[in-house]
């Protein structure tokens, strides 16, 4: 199966509310990692750039989601001294330095074990290469992993190292490259 890869001006606001259930779903109300619909939508107040999902084809519905925003040291210093929900996005100037924040990476159960997430991946990477070769700057790039599966994908994944981690691998990551092993990576699985 082949997914069907949405980014910025391609989300609709249906699309936006089908990302919000599958966040929800993930992690409803009540659980320490949820964000509300108002927060989610906070980070992406004029346009959906970062915010990349995976459609089914068969089914025509989100089936996953990656999600980033980029932001800069006042806002990244607060988001650190509070919580995720404190982390502000900003608009890109060329030239300026930014830091990219990796939200989040989900997919319903049924889509784990398939290709949807080396998909988003792909296109993730792509859009990586093309703001840099733009003129973009964001060398430090951090996460927050609130689970096994994202501590492994921070590690694993994304080249990142652990900052702030307990036991389990829960905590801030980071990495100093702009992610570009990651990349590259990508780039040789695509061919």
């Amino acid at each position: 199966m082949r997914f069907r890869i949405l980014t910025d001006k391609e989300i609709t606001e249906d699309r936006f509310r089908e990302f919000v259930e599958l966040d929800h779903t993930t992690w409803p109300e009540g659980d320490p990692a949820y964000l509300s619909t108002e927060y989610l939508q906070s980070l992406y107040p004029d346009r959906f750039e970062g915010l990349f999902l995976a459609v089914d084809p068969d089914t025509d519905r989100v089936a996953g989601y990656f999600n980033t925003v980029f932001t800069d040291e006042e806002h990244f210093r607060k988001y650190m001294n509070g919580s995720f929900t404190d982390l502000v996005p900003v608009g890109r100037t060329k030239g300026q330095p930014m830091i990219l924040y990796l939200y989040a990476a989900n997919l319903y159960p049924q889509y784990r074990g398939t290709s949807c997430m080396k998909e988003l991946g792909a296109v993730f990477a792509a859009w990586l290469d093309e703001l840099e070769e733009n003129g973009y700057c964001f060398d430090d790039v951090w996460c927050e992993t609130v689970s096994r599966d994202g501590a492994r994908t921070a590690s694993k994944g994304f080249g990142m190292k652990p900052v702030d981690t307990d036991e389990n691998g829960f905590g801030h990551w980071y990495n100093g490259d702009a992610l570009r092993a990651y990349r590259r990576n990508m780039r040789e699985l695509a061919l």
